[in-house]
């Protein structure tokens, strides 16, 4: 795409276009030494400065948030460094950290307000089942890298922190309608106020209509998407040093998909698959209370409990799961107080049902998992304001797996407020999925020719019981600058040691009358080594004006044991772009008006089967007016720059048709009351 080729920097030259705007009108929220202020949380469990945190960490506001025009989580995420974001369907998507690229990125962890949204049937994250209210979002933590010492098992490549927004006593209520060409139609009303002088609440009814994207290779898309969720939560002040938060949320929803079913013979329709179309149905929802008491003098203790229902009903998959936690933790300063340290412990019980279909059985129809789990972290103030050293570790003790221990060191010195250098050593695991563990499937059904005589030929997957985890050794190394008044940069490198890697493995054949069928199971025969750059910049050359860049550089090399055969190792090396760029935008043209462009290169990707996808630039759009202060009209547009795209291409080998993205736009009203 040559004529594509300067887009990127479309955005940096407009705003000399528009230098003579009004610049005294009221600025952009945050400065950029006040974006490294932000506070987070989710690299330590304790709150920290995104200037001074000892990991590569990056922070997505609700500012963020809103004057882009983003409507979904996962779009979101494209805005952050080392992250692969790519569309499957209008319904699906796959997000990963540092590599590992498919549907479900199995070696990240996903939390709403400290809540894992990880699921156990297939090691990830449903990002379909996570279609919570954008405008509900307070910020987005993200920790590229291992986050194991604190948040346990399968936080290897990556942690991502959806925190919600606190309940609040003044009384609000905002309505948000809009229509456009794939959004064909989308509400939500939130509510927000008191109940008595210590309750707040806030409360929100959300529903949408989302149409098709483009079909590939001669198919409809058939991958319309309808859902509606309701969420409330509830924080009550119950004493002058404890706080009780109550939340939860349930769901219904209907994603249209294309089943494929591996088939050498299967006609061209799409490469070698039988194609299924189906509608996938979801219901779901979670209760959450959470009781945090202050014991003075930089000491506290919290305890959460969270229920967690989900149930999913498709042709390959009939699973019914239920998730159980209870966790505690306490956090005090020790000796001279030059260290906090923080410990607690948890218990995770998951409960499931897992009904056979025609594609897929199990070995084992109900399972009941138990994680017994400790942690804890000392947070050092080698010299005070200079040199902080955090030493953490987590002991996990599940039923398939025994006792795992994860640690973390990471230091960090701050020689002036301007900088920060930080480096970091962690393990981290990721246990094996119930697929991986009990699932029995075919992959591949057909007839094959054998000497001119037709033979029925399958390729199973069998339960493989005696899986190991996978274990990562990750070394990092990272800045942070104040480079000017207007310019900051953010950079990590990492090496990332992946021993234990699960991959299929040739299990041998049996061969009966006419019949061939090649067996496959799990396996722990690879090795992989990961290492890449990450950075990001933020320049504010006005007042009135910021941009936004964000570069991704990473590589993968494999290293499988002897004499093992692999079905692929194809799709670990290379599902994953190589190189990224992002650069956003943002213009603050007047005090009621903003102007949002962001645009995105992505590198090409080489798949399991020697497809490849072309590398894409995409430009995003989005334009927000406030003609009075309880009225807010924004138009935006999704990759304007080209009419449609494909973003994946199905490298498992039971999965669903990917679609195109498709050029869209939409208009949305929201009114304040």
């Amino acid at each position: 795409m040559p004529h594509l080729r300067n887009i990127p920097f479309l955005c940096a030259l407009l705003g000399f276009v528009l230098a003579q705007a009004d610049n005294d009108d009221d600025l952009l929220d945050l400065n950029v030494e006040q974006l490294m202020q932000i506070p987070v949380t989710t690299a330590t469990r304790t709150e920290q400065r995104v200037r001074t945190t000892a990991a590569a960490v990056f922070v997505i506001t609700a500012e963020d948030l809103q004057r882009t025009g983003i409507r979904s989580l996962p779009e979101a995420l494209r805005l952050v460094p080392g992250l692969q974001v790519a569309r499957i369907e209008a319904n699906k998507w796959a997000v990963s950290s540092r590599g590992f690229a498919g549907r479900f990125a199995y070696q990240m962890q996903v939390l709403i307000d400290g809540r894992s949204v990880y699921s156990s049937l297939f090691s990830g994250t449903a990002w379909e089942m996570l279609n919570i209210p954008i405008e509900e979002v307070e910020r987005i933590e993200v920790i590229r890298g291992p986050g194991g010492s604190v948040w346990g098992s399968n936080a290897v490549n990556g942690v991502v922190n959806i925190i919600t927004r606190p309940a609040r006593t003044e009384t609000s209520t905002r309505l948000t309608l809009g229509i456009g060409t794939q959004e064909q139609g989308f509400g939500l009303l939130q509510q927000s106020g008191s109940l008595g002088e210590s309750v707040a609440y806030r409360a929100y009814v959300q529903g949408f209509d989302r149409g098709e994207g483009e079909g590939r290779l001669g198919l409809d898309a058939e991958d319309d998407w309808r859902e509606g969720r309701v969420g409330l939560r509830l924080e009550w002040d119950a004493a002058p040093r404890d706080h009780v938060a109550i939340q939860g949320d349930y769901y219904q929803g209907i994603m249209g998909q294309t089943l494929l079913v591996s088939d050498p013979t299967a006609p061209a329709q799409w490469p070698g698959s039988i194609v299924i179309p189906e509608d996938l149905r979801a219901t779901g929802g979670y209760l959450m209370a959470d009781w945090r008491h202050d014991l003075g003098e930089r000491s506290s203790w919290a305890v959460r409990a969270y229920y967690q229902h989900e149930d999913r009903e498709e042709i390959s998959i009939d699973d019914l799961r239920r998730t159980y936690m209870l966790e505690f933790e306490h956090r005090f300063p020790a000796w001279n107080e030059r260290h906090e340290i923080i410990w607690g412990g948890s218990y995770r019980q998951i409960r499931d049902r897992c009904r056979d279909t025609d594609i897929g059985q199990y070995s084992e129809k109900r399972q009941r998992l138990e994680t017994f789990s400790a942690f804890v972290q000392d947070e050092i103030a080698l010299v005070p304001s200079r040199f902080t050293l955090t030493l953490g570790a987590r002991f996990e003790l599940t039923d398939r797996n025994g006792w795992q221990s994860q640690p973390s060191a990471r230091l960090a010195f701050t020689p002036s407020p301007k900088q920060t250098w930080w480096l970091a050593v962690s393990r981290a695991i990721r246990v094996p999925s119930r697929m991986e563990f009990t699932a029995r499937r075919s992959l591949v059904q057909g007839v094959i020719d054998m000497g001119g005589t037709p033979w029925n030929y399958t390729a199973s997957f069998l339960p493989s019981p005696d899986l190991n985890p996978e274990q990562l050794l990750a070394y990092e190394l990272g800045t942070r600058l104040l480079l000017s008044d207007s310019l900051s940069l953010d950079m990590a490198l990492y090496y990332h040691d992946i021993s234990d890697a699960v991959v299929l493995e040739y299990a041998g054949s049996t061969v009966g009358p006419g019949t061939l069928d090649d067996r496959y199971m799990a396996g722990n025969s690879l090795s992989v080594s990961c290492y890449g750059v990450e950075v990001a910049a933020k320049y504010r050359p006005v007042d009135w004006w910021r941009l936004d860049l964000a570069y991704t550089f990473m590589r993968v090399q494999l290293h499988p044991d002897d004499g093992v055969v692999h079905y692929s190792d194809d799709w670990y090396e290379e599902d994953a772009p190589r190189h990224q760029i992002s650069l956003l935008s943002s213009f603050h043209l007047t005090p009621t008006l903003d102007l949002d462009l962001w645009a995105r290169y992505v590198d090409n990707i080489n798949d399991v089967a020697d497809y490849t996808l072309s590398s894409y630039v995409s430009l995003d759009a989005s334009i927000r007016w406030r003609p009075t202060h309880n009225v807010e009209l924004t138009l935006a547009g999704r990759n304007l720059s080209d009419s449609s795209h494909p973003e994946y291409y199905p490298s498992t080998l039971l999965t669903t048709a990917s679609t195109e993205v498709p050029r869209s736009v939409y208009v949305q009203i929201a009114l304040h009351f």
